[in-house]
């Protein structure tokens, strides 16, 4: 008796890693599809391969992450938002998948909630790049210059090699009047991205 429920137990186990390597190659499979039509810009048959599998993969965060992103370039923006929000929700708020649900809102131009979850991001990884220029993309458009100042000081200071944060410091110090630093960063700007138009049009404005 005591073997047969051995048995039993061993069949069961073996049957299990039967049932997930199958179940991985038709993930594997599909995803593969997936990204062929993407990279043919085949968004809809894209779409079409991951949906196949969802109802089998529903509770899985990279196939809701996907979908989020394929519904996005197919210009489905609502549709886009209803699964990064599951990624989000499957991955415990992850900033992967936080970045990635600022995308369909970006598309939508509903800047406020973009920014609110830029804070969500900030608040978990407050030196996050992504997060802390974008964030401060939205107060220089906004010409809320000191918090932007605020938030491009993060990027500068973790990386001051990068040419953005060299170039948005820039003109954030520039609409400041602060002139002797927006020229220094200009400058950096231009050693960094040699004819950068955008530092060549503040250095020119500084003359």
């Amino acid at each position: 008796m005591k073997l047969k429920f051995i048995s039993i137990i061993v069949l069961f186990f073996f049957a299990n890693i039967f049932i997930s390597g199958r179940e991985s190659g038709k993930k594997i499979e599909t995803f593969t599809l997936s990204v062929q039509y993407e990279n043919n810009k085949d968004y809809k048959n894209a779409i079409k391969e991951i949906e196949k599998i969802y109802n089998d993969f529903k509770d899985d965060y990279l196939v809701n992450l996907r979908l989020g992103w394929l519904y996005y370039l197919n210009s489905k923006q609502d549709k886009s938002i209803k699964y990064y929000n599951e990624a989000v929700r499957l991955s415990n708020n992850s900033i992967e998948g936080l970045l990635g649900l600022t995308i369909p809102y970006s598309a939508k131009e509903k800047w406020d909630k973009v920014k609110d979850i830029y804070e969500q991001i900030l608040s978990i990884d407050p030196a996050n790049y992504t997060a802390n220029l974008r964030l401060g993309q939205i107060y220089l458009n906004r010409k809320d210059y000191l918090n932007a100042k605020k938030m491009f000081t993060n990027v500068y200071n973790n990386y001051p090699g990068d040419y953005l944060a060299c170039l948005y410091l820039g003109w954030t110090y520039y609409y400041l009047g602060s002139n002797s630093k927006a020229k220094e960063l200009f400058t950096d700007t231009l050693i960094l991205d040699p004819g950068n138009i955008s530092a060549t049009k503040g250095l020119e404005l500084l003359k």
